[in-house]
């Protein structure tokens, strides 16, 4: 009843960013944002990759990209950005630019033969030449020109990429602090919708994962859920042991999302996987006591003293194997361990001091009934 109060004015949430997947005051990676933020001037949030079949498609989505980002700008979703628009190579302008440079190439002798008769020597024109030579390299050619040197080839290898396969644009993206989780999904679509690229950060995809794990509960704990009965058929023979089975089961959760409630915890992505981990404990348990209690006839005391004690013994030596891993750096790994110990524990009490209980209350309502 205490639980179910408790419970009912608040239940434990669902943590749907990456913290509990980080590691706490980590110097490597403390040192890598602030070099970061002081080579981009910003700190890196949330990157947009920009994919088409050619640099002009691309292009034209860096303009809507650019578009929604004016948008959130304004509605103070999004505090700084870096897009790759101005250093992008454009088709039509190079179109422009080759007509250009056909009309200079094409007078390079008499450009040459004013330079040396205005005193300039040969030594001189070495880069004009070499100019004028790269160029003759793009007149006749029909692709779009990217750069060829190291340096600038090196430069452009970190926010563009261009294969046979597909062309692709990178930028960054950094909301503000008063935004949330959900403004930022909103941010996402928005980018989807109006074919400005995809947004990407390990938020999205802790939220994505959340949004698949809060899908798929019912199709994966209902077929559970039916094979769980069928085996506790299998075990029991009856529908009272099955029924308590259950019982303890859900007394155990009730207990546990109470107790999460209380001590301010909160279900992640690390310490759901506690929940399997529970539900075979917890079934297993309550199998062991009521084949007990039928072994010697309902006597708790023996039930107690034999297969209780070897019970709680498991479960205190699961639940501080568990417990230890309370104390990790990793807030993930710390709330797995602290979940899982006081789950196992709950469950062992529970199938040691109060299924026998239950057992017994219902064997003799039974008998009387009978």
């Amino acid at each position: 009843v205490l639980s179910t109060v408790v419970l009912a004015n608040h239940s434990p949430g669902v943590q749907d960013g990456v913290a509990a997947l980080q590691f706490e005051d980590v110097q490597a990676r403390t040192a890598l944002e602030e070099i970061q933020r002081e080579i981009t001037g910003f700190d890196t949030k949330f990157w947009l990759i920009i994919a088409g079949g050619n640099e002009r498609e691309v292009a034209a989505r860096l303009a809507n990209a650019e578009d929604v980002l004016t948008r959130a700008k304004e509605n103070g979703v999004v505090t700084h950005d870096s897009l790759p628009t101005e250093l992008w190579p454009k088709p039509d302008a190079q179109l422009g630019n080759r007509e250009t440079a056909g009309h200079l190439v094409d007078r390079l002798p008499v450009i040459l033969e004013q330079a040396a008769g205005a005193g300039f020597t040969p030594d001189a024109l070495v880069l004009t030449k070499a100019i004028f030579e790269v160029w003759s390299q793009y007149l006749d050619s029909s692709t779009v020109a990217w750069p060829v040197q190291p340096a600038s080839r090196w430069l452009f290898s970190q926010f563009a990429s261009n294969d046979d396969e597909a062309v692709l644009a990178l930028g960054q993206i950094e909301v503000g602090k008063q935004a949330k989780s959900a403004d930022t999904t909103r941010l996402a679509d928005e980018f989807t919708a109006a074919d400005g690229g995809s947004m990407v950060g390990w938020s999205l995809l802790a939220e994505s994962l959340v949004k698949t794990i809060q899908h798929d509960v019912t199709r994966v704990v209902l077929p559970m859920v039916v094979a769980l009965v069928v085996a506790l058929g299998f075990a029991y023979r009856d529908l009272r042991g099955i029924a308590l089975s259950f019982a303890t089961l859900g007394f155990t959760m009730i207990c546990l999302l109470a107790a999460m409630s209380v001590f301010g915890w909160s279900w992640n992505l690390m310490n759901i996987t506690a929940l399997p981990l529970l539900l075979g404990i917890g079934v297993d348990y309550s199998i062991h006591i009521q084949l007990a209690l039928k072994r010697y006839g309902g006597d708790m005391r023996k039930v107690r003293r034999s297969v209780g004690n070897a019970i709680l013994l498991c479960g205190a030596s699961t639940a501080a194997a568990f417990g230890s891993l309370g104390f990790a750096s990793n807030p993930g790994l710390a709330s797995l361990g602290q979940v899982a110990a006081l789950g196992v524990c709950i469950a062992s009490v529970s199938a040691v001091f109060l299924l026998p209980a239950w057992w017994t209350t219902w064997r003799v309502r039974g008998q009387e009934v009978a």
